[in-house]
């Protein structure tokens, strides 16, 4: 609105988003993986490949969406390009400011869907209170090109390792470490 033409006048804003990109990347990671938001606006494969197009049901659901409301929803993906590794990690991670309480659930769920990886690579799901006290689950990368649901069940007799003295009550910390010898990319 430029002040010098415009009339006086009220706006009002129903509704309002914001998206950040708060993953982080430690320094030594940094030459092997690379991070950024992926939508049907800024990457055409993702845009005839989207989570939208795969199970528009299950979005609407899950964001309680009406049919003309999801047209309008920009849909991002975290991407993870991962190069070099070298029978290696390289890993992203994100701290939240407050403690979340997953015990009270049974199951974390996500979507991932690999666009190129080798036999063998692994994606491995550390959740905890920091980056010493965690449990980790390590998911084999398969299927091609496709979107899987990951389903984690949330108890320490169903996870992969522990390291120190995580608490599902207490669960501020993520990270996403991707475990291979080559290159590849993760939606």
């Amino acid at each position: 609105i430029n002040k010098i033409t415009a009339n006086k006048g009220k706006i009002y804003i129903s509704s309002l988003k914001v998206v950040s990109g708060k993953w982080k990347i430690k320094d030594n990671d940094k030459p092997k993986i690379k991070t950024s938001y992926i939508n049907k606006y800024n990457d055409s494969d993702y845009s005839s490949n989207s989570f939208e197009n795969f199970n528009s049901s299950l979005l609407k659901k899950l964001y309680d969406y009406g049919s003309d409301d999801i047209a309008e929803e920009e849909e991002n993906a975290l991407n993870l390009q991962y190069d070099s590794l070298a029978s290696s990690s390289a890993s992203v991670f994100r701290n939240f400011p407050k403690s979340n309480n997953l015990s009270i659930y049974g199951y974390l769920n996500f979507f991932i869907n690999p666009r190129a990886f080798s036999t063998g690579d692994f994606l491995s799901v550390s959740i905890g209170l920091d980056e010493t006290n965690y449990f980790f689950y390590n998911i084999p990368l398969s299927g091609l090109k496709s979107w899987q649901e990951i389903k984690l069940k949330l108890n320490s007799g169903s996870v992969t390792g522990i390291s120190g003295y995580p608490d599902f009550k207490r669960i501020k910390y993520v990270r996403f470490s991707i475990n291979g010898s080559s290159s590849g990319e993760v939606w």
